[in-house]
């Protein structure tokens, strides 16, 4: 891949193998773990974002009832 995308004259860049054995084991478990924390988070910022729609959403319908109650609705 790195030969095709070379200009002439240019050397070839060799890229380093993918670690293999353990090491590889390790970078693998690292990536799930990173995977995790990301969707963790991610999971806590929707859950909070829910959670302040529903409580803006119950103070605006509390509001409105007020008003209704205020009218003599």
């Amino acid at each position: 891949m790195n030969q095709l995308m070379n200009t002439p004259g240019q050397p070839v860049v060799n890229t380093p193998a993918q670690p293999t054995g353990p090491k590889r084991c390790a970078t693998m478990v690292g990536d799930y773990v990173r995977t995790a924390l990301i969707l963790i988070f991610w999971a806590v910022v929707l859950f909070a974002s829910l959670a302040a729609a529903f409580v803006a959403c119950r103070a605006m319908y509390w509001a409105v009832v007020q008003i209704l109650r205020a009218l003599g609705g």
